[in-house]
């Protein structure tokens, strides 16, 4: 089971916007391990992005002044 993967934002929101496709494809390989983003009106563009690692746990939740564990 896979915990939780963390992207580049920027570097994926850039990724998304070369498909023409409605509907993408994610394959995991891991925690760690590239993921393979694909499109069927795409055929031939696959692209692999790497998971970034999380170097902290915190987050913020609407409503909270503080960060949580």
């Amino acid at each position: 089971t896979i915990g939780r993967i963390i992207f580049p934002t920027r570097n994926m929101m850039d990724i998304l916007t070369h498909y023409q496709s409605p509907q993408l494809s994610l394959t995991l390989t891991g925690e760690e391990g590239p993921c393979g983003i694909a499109g069927e009106n795409d055929p031939g563009y696959t692209v692999l992005l790497m998971p970034m690692k999380m170097a902290q746990q915190d987050y913020y939740t609407e409503g909270s002044e503080s960060a949580q564990e």
